[in-house]
């Protein structure tokens, strides 16, 4: 946790005390900080109206424990779509309480943990999906089977060795950085797709074999964008 964290958490008139004894160019900053807090609790909270969409970019302004009080806030309405962006820093935990909200269509999630347990029930009327740069963490599974028969964007930044998408007759668009088992069971025609970005290594069976599935049952496919690699391993004399 950094000092602006830490700061964070107190209460308020000792938060007030430490700042009077900052130098000037310390206090401003962690005053704009906590009134950024501030702020986002105000709307939030204070907001009597739904909440459709929620995007946060998190630069070091405001501690992960707020975060997780605003999404346990938004799962108990229905907001339809959550971007977050945690760009410095750890890697984000995603409280349990984002499961809760089923009423999501878009879901965005960047730098986060990720945890799974054999209760997660999926986010049925999930269209959209985008994950860049998530750690997964299963808990007490060996593997997971995500069934997503509304998804229509997947957007996946990585290969996740124990998951995989299926049910996916709505997919219209597929972009993924490295193919994994997320994709290694594809249905036997995806009727609407139109748009497939992939990066392949070539020195992978899987990678080509999955790629030539999502190929031949993509009869409506127009748009193809590979990125190929090859890895060569050298042996040492």
């Amino acid at each position: 946790m950094n000092e602006l964290d830490k700061i964070s958490q107190l209460p308020r008139h000792i938060m007030d005390q430490i700042l009077s004894r900052l130098p000037i160019e310390d206090a401003m900053r962690t005053s704009i900080f906590v009134k950024k807090v501030e702020i986002i609790d105000k709307v939030l909270l204070l907001h009597t109206g739904p909440i459709q969409k929620f995007m946060l970019s998190h630069e070091e302004f405001c501690a992960l424990s707020d975060i997780d009080h605003w999404i346990l806030h938004l799962s108990r309405g229905s907001v339809k779509e959550i971007v977050l962006d945690i760009w410095k820093g750890q890697y984000y935990k995603i409280p349990t309480s984002l499961f809760n909200c089923q009423n999501l269509i878009h879901l965005g999630l960047y730098r986060c943990l990720v945890k799974i347990s054999s209760r997660f029930a999926g986010l049925k009327n999930l269209e959209s999906l985008d994950l860049r740069h998530i750690e997964l963490n299963l808990e007490g599974i060996k593997h997971i089977n995500i069934r997503a028969g509304n998804l229509e964007w997947l957007d996946v930044g990585e290969a996740f060795q124990d998951v995989a998408f299926s049910v996916m007759n709505s997919l219209k668009s597929v972009t993924y950085s490295a193919v994994g088992d997320v994709l290694q069971t594809p249905p036997n025609e995806l009727v609407h797709m139109n748009y497939l970005c992939s990066c392949i290594d070539l020195n992978s069976v899987k990678d080509i074999l999955t790629i030539m599935c999502l190929i031949r049952c993509s009869p409506q496919l127009k748009h193809l964008d590979f990125r190929a690699s090859v890895i060569i391993y050298c042996s040492a004399d």
